[in-house]
């Protein structure tokens, strides 16, 4: 009941707020400039910013050792205050400040992982900041971004308070509707595991409890937990790496009845061979263990691998194989859709491909899991 009723909550405020306008304010990306030395303070950018920032399409930076500078102009082209908002539309990196400078004063907002929390602007999912400008009044903004453990972008939204206050409570809705979702699925497979008592059901069980931490990361909840905060990445990729172990488990399980040594082989030695891999990675430097995955070819692996798996099983035309072929398939293309855009190659409105994957898959395999009753 507790889970209907948050997922119907989610499901409320994700269509109130896809269905409000967002008003987006007047203002000017006026260049980016890369701080390869990560050495220069912020009263050098200011007084010279006419040669240090140059145009640039793209967002998408990738990962990097440099500190990245946007030059943000807001413009208040009415005859009345307003209140406006820099709003990330997605942050994975570890520090995000802004610097302004009024009446020769210079002023500092802060947001992401290694600022201490007292001293953020927003304890929200994502670095947000906020300017007054009287009326007609125009505002350099000079925004500064680091990460050395997650690819970094540079995509960003300027509101007024309404819609800024849409734009994150949209962002809360949609972890929380897919969170719900997952956990319905987890108590349903708990309640089988508790009465069936086999194997399968517990493995099935614990890729569903990975997959919970994951979604919620993802969505990034970390915010509000300083244990967890400074450290996004890090636990998103083990919980990533979680979701693969166990997920390959229950695979092994569900077709151990096939006379096929590959399928053992692959859900079982593969899948922990480039998990024990992609940890020990982790290890030695924090972006590692992501980038064997995104850009190593890490994850073609490890999901083709699992892919050759269904394929033995619909070849030997197990009765479980076309409803897991199904539900793998809706895994990998969310799977496929985010690492995309964790390459830069499509909008930040595609980073939660892979948690929609997840809620589709465990929707399958629920039907899956449940037929071997």
């Amino acid at each position: 009941m507790i889970t209907l009723r948050l997922f119907l909550i989610s499901l409320t405020l994700l269509t109130a707020t896809h269905a409000a306008a967002e008003e987006v304010v007047l203002h000017d990306r006026l260049g980016v400039w890369e701080d390869v030395l990560n050495s220069q303070s912020p009263d050098f950018v200011i007084d010279n910013a006419d040669s240090l920032f140059m145009p640039r399409e793209d967002t998408y930076i990738g990962f990097t050792q440099s500190t990245w500078w946007q030059r943000i102009a807001l413009n208040n082209p009415t005859d009345k205050e307003k209140e406006l908002y820099i709003l990330q539309k997605s942050f994975q990196g570890q520090e995000a400040r802004v610097y302004t400078l009024q009446n020769g004063a210079l002023t500092e907002q802060a947001g992401g992982g290694l600022v201490p929390r007292e001293q953020r602007t927003s304890l929200g999912p994502f670095p947000s900041f906020t300017f007054r400008l009287a009326p007609g009044e125009r505002l350099d903004v000079f925004l500064k971004q680091s990460s050395d453990f997650a690819a970094l972008r540079l995509d960003y939204e300027v509101m007024e308070r309404k819609p800024a206050f849409l734009f994150s409570l949209k962002h809360v809705s949609r972890g929380i509707f897919l969170a719900t979702f997952i956990l319905s699925l987890l108590l349903t497979s708990l309640m089988f595991t508790l009465t069936e008592r086999t194997k399968l059901f517990v493995l099935y069980s614990c890729f569903l409890l990975a997959s919970l931490p994951f979604v919620l990361i993802q969505q990034g909840f970390g915010a509000y937990f300083s244990w967890l905060d400074g450290q996004k990445v890090n636990y998103l990729f083990l919980t990533g790496v979680a979701v693969y172990v166990f997920f390959g488990l229950m695979l092994n399980e569900l077709f151990r009845d096939l006379d096929s040594p590959w399928i053992s082989f692959i859900t079982v030695g593969l899948n922990f061979a480039i998990c024990a891999a992609s940890l020990a990675a982790a290890l030695v430097d924090n972006s590692t263990g992501l980038n064997i995955y995104t850009n190593w070819g890490g994850a073609i692996i490890v999901n083709g691998a699992l892919t050759v798996v269904i394929l033995i099983a619909l070849q030997k035309k197990h009765p479980s194989a076309p409803l897991a072929a199904l539900g793998w398939a809706g895994f990998l293309t969310g799977a496929v859709l985010t690492m995309q855009y964790i390459r830069g190659n499509l909008a930040p409105g595609f980073q939660n491909s892979v948690g929609l994957g997840i809620i589709f898959e465990g929707l399958i395999f629920t039907l899956v899991v449940a037929s071997r009753i």
